[in-house]
Formats: C-alpha cells, structure tokens, sequence
C-alpha cells in the first residue's frame, strides 16, 4: 500500500514527480493555486496548456513542469459549489481519480495534491476533504505504480480539517478490521458453529466483493481485443440464453400442460408486443450507443451518465404502453386474423403482459448501462435470479393452479418485477458517474435533443421491423393454430441462434463506440473483423445444430407431429443461413458505434424489412 501524508506548505516548492493543478477549464491560468503554479512554472506552461483544448470539469491533463521541482503539473478542473445539487461530489471524486490515474499511466511515483474546490469554487471543506481523503486512500490500496500522496494545505485551518478526516477514514477501516477478526474468531468459539462459520464467510465474501468492485468496468481501448471482446460477449451470450431458457420454460409448461391452443396463444403475441415496445426500447438503449463514447472520451468514472432525463421518458413510456397494451393490443389480435379458439387466452395473456412491462423496460435500461461501461456479469446474475423465480412460478401456476395462460404472464410479471428491483438497487449503490440518483431526477433539455437525435432512429427501426414481423405472424395466423404453435417453438429455438448473435453485435457496438470516443480508431478495424469472425462461427454452428437436433428440440416443446412437422419447415428454410442476420447486425453495430445512426437504420429497414413486405405481399399472396 503506498504512503498517505497531510502537510502545511506551497505546493510550487514540491520536489515530486508531479503536483496537481485545482485549475479552471480554460487551463489558462487563473488565482489561487492555478496563478501561483502557472507564475512558479514559467511562461513555457502556458504555451503547452493552450495546445490541450482545455479541459471538463473532473478530468484532468497532463504538462511539463518546466521552471517547477515537479517533474510533470496535473491539471484539473474542480466542480462549483452550487449546493450539492449538480453532482459536485461525484465531479470531484473524479478530479482526484482521473488525476491518480493519469499518474499511474505516466508513471508517476509521487504526487502532491492540493485541497481542490475549496477556495473560490466555495466546495466546504469538511465535506470535501473527506472525497479527497477516502478516494486517494482507496487508490493507493491497489495501485502498483504510485508510491506517495502528499495532500498539500494552504493554511492550518484545512490542514487540522484533512486531519480530522483522514482519522476518521482510518478509525472506519480499523472498524472494518474489527468486524472482520470478530467474525474469524467467532468461527472457532464453538456455539453455533453453523451460524457463525456462515458470518464469517459472509465477511470474507464482502471484503473479496469489495476488492472486485472496480473489476466489473472494462477498459476498451487499450490491451488485447480477442481476449476483452470474448469475456465481454460471453455474458452477453448467456443472459441472452438464460432469457430465452426461461421463457421456454414458459411455452414449454404451456405446451404441455395447457394444450396446443395455449401455446399458440402465446406464441401470437410476442411480434404485437414487440411492435409495441421496441420503439421505446430505441429511447431508453442510447446508452449502449452514446455512453462507450463517452467513456473513451473521458476514460473515467466521474461525468454523470445522461440518462437522467431518460428516466422521466421512462415513466411517461411505461403509462403509454400499459394503457396501450390494454386497449389496442387484443384489437390488433384481431386484425392479425388469429383463429377464434386462440383469440381469447391470447387477449387475456397480453393485457396482464402489459402489466410488468414498466419493470421491463426499467431492466433493459438499467443493464444496458451496465453493459456500456464493460459490466456484463451483473445484469447476467439479476436476470439468472428473476428467471429462477419465474420458472418456480410457472409450474405452480400452471400445473398446480390450472390457470393456464394466465399464470404464465403472472409469472412474467413477478419475475420481471424482481429483475427491475434488483437492477435500480444496483445503480443507486453504485460509485461514480453511472450512480442512480432518484431525487436529481430532472429533465435536461440538451440532454433530451441528444436523445430524441439518437434513439428516434433506433426506435423507429424497431418499429417499422416489428410491423414486418406483425404482418408474418398475421401471415402464419391464417394457417390455423397449430401452425402457430409449429412457428412459435420453432422460433423460440432459433431466439437462441439469434440472442448469440445480437450478443456480437452490443460487443461491435460498445467496442467501436469507446476506442472513437478515445480517439483510437485504429483499433476500429481489428474489432470489426474479430466481431465478423466471431459472429460467423457463432452463427454458423449454432444455426446448423438447432436444424439437425430440430425434431428432437420441437419435441420438448410439443408432443402434436403436426405442430412439429411445422416447426421443421421453418427451420429447414432460416437455420443454416442465420449467421448472414448476425453479420448484418454486426456491421450495423459497427457503423452505429461509429456515430452513424441514420444510415444503420436505412440499410436494416431496407434488407430486413422492406423484402420481408414485399415478399409477403407477392409472392407469398401469389
């Protein structure tokens, strides 16, 4: 662990690899610390700071130390002190880990840091100084590179504040300690040895929990690819599949306890449902587009995420669809031609459907965030948690119940209840810049433009894509039930191909999105052709197993030889060329990551969609 000190003293007199700057974002000079640095260094600092283009609030650059004892000048800008309203902690947490980072990269064995925002920026020091203490100290826990942090004070007033501070931090880590070894020791007493063996790995998990916190976030832009795009899309890959294995527990309780008519029930509504919520889906996403971005732009953990505002989209989202769900959706039923004795339990399973779609969406967006700054496993173990429950509640509903399809969407419900709740308790523990905050909740109006700007297209996309959808079911509809039931199984298998291959695609999309961001678009090509090749294979094998274990898998589905003999004529036709939709998806992850989001949606709607509807408006009417 490397060393902590507070001292009394000028920070221009430090003979250190590098002294912090508490400067503004111009980085042009200023009073205080920032004057006194750019006077102690020489005009030569000047010149070099009007090179670097300024500089956000919470990050940080790096300069020469010319005339200084310091061999290298950390600048960075503090937050100002509006009251605590506007983030100011988290900015400046940030000021200090961007700066320790920064260090770490350059090399740097000693740095001197001054007690940032606390002068005319107006940030109290007492609150300030323990951000400073607890994040420096944090820092030089795991970091191999920095030796020494001096924390540097202007006067003895902040100098006994920063004390006072770091006595605390150190009296909560002794605290911790305490609990630690009361735990171990209580392992040994003897009396419920259970009980206490318990504790004591449960103290054990914690502390290893803590150490592998920062680990979830994964750094794209530097290191080797195949390796980070793997163990980015390997979690990715199952969650998709753990979805997917959880709602065929649905159609398979269905199936076979509720009869074929059930199974073709559910089946019917899952292209209306997806019409319906795709579009907002398109909204509440952008932060797979745009926060890769920003993260390879700022490479740390201090800006707040923009999606503030989508949280209140969110909201008037959620009333839209459950209104919408309940009064359009069994309307549309009937103008998809679905036959008479499925009409009625497809009705009742969308409308209660509709129900948990709220926590849905709050789900798809809270993982989505986390999957934009490398966090792949979390949302894998909500979800892996919601879907045991689901399945739990399926066969209690269903068999135990009787209550068919209806018990099947309660179900649903409940688990996607569970996954929400999971999910929001996740990002409002969570540090640093994608940390929920329910009470700043507000609407930011540049924020918003940039939203409508990005997720219009994406919503749009998936909007129109679902339509093509809606007009294939309708398609399939007017062939009877078991038809559908054929299509609905062998769809649900081929969603395992596909989930795979969607995998790749948020793989290509994050990466490429982070290393522009980053401005390490020479990596660009090495991802897309990493992500083709992985996207191929995938694919490829995956599509050519579903089709040739095809009856086998149909038959856990359905036991009726004519609902599978359906099933295998779809399959027959889209398996064995599934990969072709992957690598389709891929290069538009590739281009929407590269800040393109009209012409993705463009080159999809026309080769996923638009021969779709001609296709089913000519030849399949012919």
């Amino acid at each position: 662990m490397g060393k902590f000190k507070i001292e009394m003293g000028d920070i221009t007199t430090y003979a250190v690899d590098g002294i912090v700057n508490a400067a503004n974002t111009t980085l042009l000079g200023g009073g205080g610390v920032d004057g006194a640095i750019h006077r102690a260094a020489g005009p030569e600092l000047l010149e070099e700071c009007k090179t670097l283009g300024g500089c956000d609030t919470g990050k940080a650059k790096i300069t020469k130390g010319y005339n200084l004892p310091a061999h290298y000048v950390l600048h960075t800008p503090g937050p100002i002190w509006h009251g605590g309203y506007n983030y100011e902690d988290v900015l400046l947490q940030g000021c200090y880990e961007y700066c320790l980072k920064l260090g770490e990269q350059y090399g740097l064995k000693t740095i001197a840091f001054p007690s940032i925002s606390t002068g005319v920026y107006g940030y109290p020091v007492e609150e300030a100084a323990k951000i400073a203490v607890r994040t420096i100290c944090d820092f030089l826990k795991w970091t191999q590179v920095v030796e020494e942090v001096t924390m540097v004070c202007h006067g003895e007033g902040t100098w006994k504040v920063y004390q006072e501070a770091y006595r605390e931090y150190q009296a909560a880590e002794k605290r911790k300690v305490e609990r630690m070894k009361r735990a171990e020791r209580s392992m040994y007493s003897g009396d419920c040895a259970g009980l206490h063996l318990s504790a004591f790995y449960t103290a054990k998990l914690w502390e290893v929990f803590g150490r592998m916190k920062k680990s979830y976030e994964m750094d794209m832009c530097t290191g080797p690819l195949l390796k980070k795009l793997l163990i980015f899309a390997v979690p990715l890959i199952l969650s998709g599949v753990l979805q997917l294995l959880f709602n065929a527990a649905d159609i398979v309780v269905v199936g076979k306890f509720a009869g074929s008519h059930a199974l073709a029930a559910v089946g019917s509504t899952g292209a209306l449902i997806n019409l319906f919520t795709n579009v907002f889906i398109g909204f509440l996403l952008v932060p797979m587009y745009w926060l890769p971005s920003i993260l390879g732009q700022r490479m740390n953990r201090t800006s707040r995420i923009p999606y503030i505002p989508r949280w209140r989209l969110a909201s008037s989202a959620e009333f839209f669809l459950i209104v919408a769900g309940m009064i359009f959706a069994p309307m549309m039923l009937e103008l998809m031609a679905t036959p008479e004795e499925v009409l009625g339990q497809a009705a009742l399973y969308i409308r209660i459907y509709f129900i948990g779609m709220p926590a849905m969406l709050i789900y798809n967006f809270g993982a989505a965030v986390l999957r934009a700054i490398g966090d792949t496993r979390r949302p894998l173990y909500y979800l892996l948690e919601a879907g045991v429950v689901n399945v739990i509640l399926n066969l209690v509903f269903v068999i135990g119940f009787q209550m068919g399809v209806a018990g099947v969407a309660i179900a649903t419900v409940v688990s996607q209840c569970i996954s929400a709740a999971l999910i929001v308790r996740c990002l409002m523990k969570s540090e640093g810049m994608y940390r929920l905050y329910l009470k700043r909740i507000r609407i930011h109006k540049e924020k918003m433009i940039r939203i409508i700007q990005i997720g219009l297209p994406a919503g749009l996309q998936g909007a129109i894509f679902s339509i093509s959808n809606v007009l294939i079911q309708s398609s399939i509809n007017s062939f009877g039930a078991i038809a559908m039931a054929g299509n609905t199984a062998a769809g649900n298998i081929e969603g395992f191909v596909y989930v795979s291959m969607n995998a790749i695609y948020q793989t290509a999309l994050s990466f490429v999105s982070q290393n522009v961001g980053a401005g390490q678009q020479k990596r660009i090509p090495k991802i897309s052709i990493y992500c083709m090749a992985i996207v191929f294979t995938v694919g490829l094998a995956l599509g050519t197993l579903a089709y040739r274990c095809g009856g086998t898998l149909l038959g856990i589905y359905s036991s009726d030889p004519e609902v599978i003999a359906y099933g295998l004529d779809r399959m027959k036709v889209i398996c064995q060329i599934y990969f072709l939709c992957g690598m389709m998806d891929v290069a538009v992850g590739i281009l929407r990551g590269m800040g393109y989001s009209i012409m993705p949606m463009l080159v999809s709607l026309a080769g996923a969609c638009g021969l779709r509807i001609v296709w089913i408006f000519t030849v399949f009417v012919w």
